[in-house]
């Protein structure tokens, strides 16, 4: 059986996205200091979509709008948007290019790019306002059970411990939403209660559609998710950031169930970044503290954790604690980079070349998680050209560094 998508199957989600893109990418929208898309914006927008959005105004913020949530996300994953958050105003930008070529694209090659660029590249927590804890391990080990349901067949998964889905009822929170948005499955929602908070959702029920049953079915058949050490364990995520860690792409594991040349153009979610040479310099400022920065240069080819060994001696801080680099504009877990002794991705194997940095581009460094020392940093320019440094190097001292141990007696 050969299956076909389009702007309105398995599910609206193609003719939304494409309202959303119509709408925003004529211009850069301004964003909320929060850096989420504005609040008239969000209004307007939720008047077009298939699922709206209920209970806002027009001063309602971007988590209130579940779907509107969710492409957000998605824009910025798949690079079809840019955060430009150096601007004094910050923006929400079209990129042009990659638009103009997903939209060249099959319908079905649109929806697999932007249910993969959900799964596999947007973070779990910041898609849920609630940040429940645990669902991709609880997605790991029910979504086989689960898939054994006829399509249309109601899952209950309100209920006691006994009923095998009861965590999802739960901790699915938006999530839930967001398989029914692509199709998947459909929900029937508990009745919110007047104590919870308007981004509260709990689930009584889920029913696979047709199309959702076969897209498990078919995962899982393929053995598609990564597994652990133990063969007799499937582990669907190892990186607790993203709700699936497949082995290949998305769509690779369903181009038989489409006509021939569907996915033979598909866009890569994230573009492979190319290593700029040269020397970079930095100017890193105590956070909240504008009259204390230091200017520090390094090659590309030195890593974060050089970057962290020369603010360390810039301020003259003792190396005695755990640190993390920051560089998405959020400061939610995509792209954080951390000690070698702490939790992957480490600082250590990331080089400054091969970061995808550029002039004005802001991000933040945290040194010892128990006192907080946050610093911001801006890359005020690469020299191209200019003879590699062998070691990082301070080039500007402004304002007394702040003892790290002050004497609060």
């Amino acid at each position: 059986m050969l299956w076909e998508i389009t702007d309105t199957l398995p599910s609206p989600i193609l003719r939304d996205f494409h309202l959303f893109l119509g709408t925003l990418s004529d211009n850069a929208s301004p964003l909320t200091p929060s850096l989420n898309l504005a609040r008239k914006t969000l209004f307007f927008l939720n008047g077009k979509m298939s699922w709206q959005a209920t209970e806002v105004t027009e001063k309602s913020d971007q988590p209130l709008y579940p779907l509107l949530h969710l492409f957000y996300h998605l824009s910025l994953e798949s690079d079809l948007f840019r955060l430009n958050a150096e601007a004094k105003t910050p923006f929400f930008e079209p990129n042009l290019e990659k638009i103009r070529q997903f939209r060249a694209m099959p319908p079905a090659a649109q929806y697999f790019f932007l249910l993969e660029t959900y799964l596999q590249h947007c973070d779990v927590e910041s898609l849920e306002p609630n940040r429940h804890f645990g669902l991709p391990l609880y997605l790991s080990q029910q979504l086989p059970l689960l898939a054994q349901a006829a399509s249309g067949e109601v899952v209950k998964v309100r209920g006691n411990h006994n009923n095998p889905f009861s965590e999802l009822a739960w901790t699915l929170g938006y999530h839930g939403l967001y398989f029914e948005y692509f199709g998947l499955w459909q929900t029937k929602l508990e009745p919110r209660g007047k104590e919870w908070s308007k981004t509260w959702v709990k689930f009584e029920s889920l029913a696979l559609t047709s199309f959702g049953k076969f897209f498990f079915e078919t995962l899982l058949g393929k053995k598609a998710f990564q597994t652990g050490d133990d063969d007799e364990e499937d582990y669907f995520l190892m990186d607790e950031t993203r709700l699936f860690c497949l082995t290949g792409r998305l769509h690779e594991y369903f181009s038989d169930s489409f006509p021939a040349q569907t996915f033979s153009n598909v866009l890569p979610v994230v573009e492979e970044i190319v290593f700029r040479d040269g020397v970079y310099v930095f100017k890193v400022g105590l956070q909240y503290q504008p009259g204390i920065w230091r200017k520090v240069a390094l090659a590309a080819r030195h890593t974060l954790e050089d970057l962290h060994f020369i603010i360390q001696e810039a301020f003259r801080f003792d190396d005695d604690h755990l640190y993390s680099f920051y560089l998405h504009p959020k400061n939610d877990r995509r792209d954080v980079y951390h000690h070698p002794e702490f939790e992957p991705p480490y600082a250590d194997e990331a080089k400054i070349g091969e970061l995808g940095l550029s002039p004005g581009r802001k991000f933040r460094y945290l040194f010892d998680f128990g006192d907080s020392w946050m610093f911001d940093i801006v890359l005020e320019e690469i020299r191209e050209g200019e003879k590699a440094l062998k070691e990082p190097k301070v080039l500007e001292k402004h304002g007394k560094a702040p003892e790290q141990y002050p004497d609060w007696e």
